[in-house]
């Protein structure tokens, strides 16, 4: 509870597939999942939905206001958390270049660039505050600068959250707790790579 956790791998490791685990996108065919000390099977679906939030490494948006996108995942959610969720994702400026939360925002973000989609989806899925956070490549879209803004604003906010970072670059992952590599052996922890020890 309260860490973040680095997740490194090859392509075609399996990293994706290990996340997406704990929600119960999948279901494991082998071995057990444990969520809190108890089977995952223990939990409801609405249950993991609402206590863990993936952002996807292609941001998924939809046709609406920016304020419709960043509630979908908590419809009752007031202006000033959506705006403190954008401000945690360094994603306030996107929201001021499109006139505010009643801002439009295209089918799949069409009209915002790469990195302004992954900010986007990042407010979206700390507006819930989730107990887990699971970041599948989120910024990868991003300038170093914007990712390391992000990286620190998360740092600061996560007491009491488990954060999971799925990564290509190092610089996504050296704040954490621990770095786990998948491999063909399975999996090895990889602190060595970590500048906070």
């Amino acid at each position: 509870k309260g860490e973040t956790v680095g997740i490194i791998g090859g392509t075609g490791s399996g990293k994706t597939s290990l996340i997406s685990l704990i929600p119960r996108l999948y279901d494991a065919t082998g071995g057990e999942v444990y969520l809190f000390g108890n089977s995952i099977y223990e939990y409801t679906k609405a249950f993991l939905n609402k206590t863990v939030s993936i952002v996807p490494q292609k941001a998924v948006l939809f046709s609406g206001s920016i304020r419709d996108n960043l509630k979908w995942r908590k419809n009752d959610a007031t202006d000033e958390e959506l705006l403190e969720a954008a401000k945690i994702a360094q994603a306030t400026d996107v929201i001021e270049q499109k006139g505010g939360l009643d801002g439009k925002i295209e089918a799949e973000g069409r009209n915002l660039s790469g990195g302004q989609r992954q900010r986007l989806t990042i407010a979206r899925a700390l507006v819930e505050n989730p107990k887990i956070l699971i970041l599948d490549e989120a910024t990868s879209a991003l300038d170093n600068e914007s990712e390391a803004a992000i990286v620190k604003s998360l740092d600061k906010l996560s007491e009491g959250r488990t954060t999971l970072t799925i990564a290509h670059r190092l610089s996504s992952i050296q704040n954490s707790d621990r770095v786990l590599e998948l491999t063909e052996e399975g999996i090895c922890e990889k602190n060595e790579l970590l500048t906070n020890r």
